[in-house]
């Protein structure tokens, strides 16, 4: 009977083979604007690797860029055409236009902190442009500690309000007025005390 035969036959299970699905493609030299170039798209790598030859390493979903053994550059794969995927960080700050440096200032501050990133992507629902609140944030740095910031962004995303108006009171509010202590005994508060002179304490530390 084919059962009979099925134990006999004492099958071992194949060996468990993690699934890769990374396609490494053989190194390329970058543009000289500091450029990899996959699948007709253009993706960013840091400046000081412009002219090198470097590799990527793609999944369905990313690229990785590879110097050697050391990955230098990650960038959501994108699947259009004739698109360039910009990462600011990878350039110059001196190079960078004015809404790539706010670009660059927003990825810093949002990096601070889960809590400063949440507010941040709050921000913008409220209307407000997320990568000049980030800025104004980043100009803070300078003068408060980035503990402060980070729990003053805390605090707005609390009380519902993440905007850069709250985010700023809470900066200029006045120090809170310490309460009056009153004794229990209010009698306390009546007792009078009849100062002495000096000499007369000298006079009792000399007799003892």
């Amino acid at each position: 009977m084919p059962v009979d035969l099925l134990k006999e036959e004492k099958l071992k299970a194949l060996p468990v083979m993690p699934y890769n699905n990374e396609v490494i493609h053989p190194p390329v030299k970058t543009t000289k604007t500091g450029l990899m170039i996959f699948d007709t798209n253009f993706y960013s790598v840091p400046d000081y690797l412009v002219g090198k030859s470097l590799s990527v390493h793609s999944r369905p979903e990313m690229i990785r860029i590879y110097d050697a053994d050391r990955e230098v550059a990650s960038h959501p794969r994108v699947f259009q055409r004739y698109k360039q995927i910009i990462n600011p960080l990878h350039r110059s700050y001196s190079k960078l236009s004015q809404r790539a440096k706010l670009q660059r200032i927003y990825e810093v501050i949002k990096n601070l902190h889960t809590e400063m990133s949440d507010f941040l992507l709050r921000n913008q629902t409220c209307g407000e442009d997320p990568y000049k609140t980030a800025h104004v944030i980043f100009k803070l740095i300078r003068s408060h500690s980035r503990g402060m910031l980070i729990s003053i962004a805390s605090e707005c995303l609390k009380r519902r309000s993440p905007r850069l108006k709250t985010f700023l009171s809470y900066l200029h509010k006045e120090p809170m007025e310490h309460e009056t202590v009153q004794p229990q005994n209010e009698e306390l508060l009546n007792i009078t005390y009849k100062p002495r002179r000096l000499e007369e304490y000298d006079d009792e530390t000399a007799e003892s």
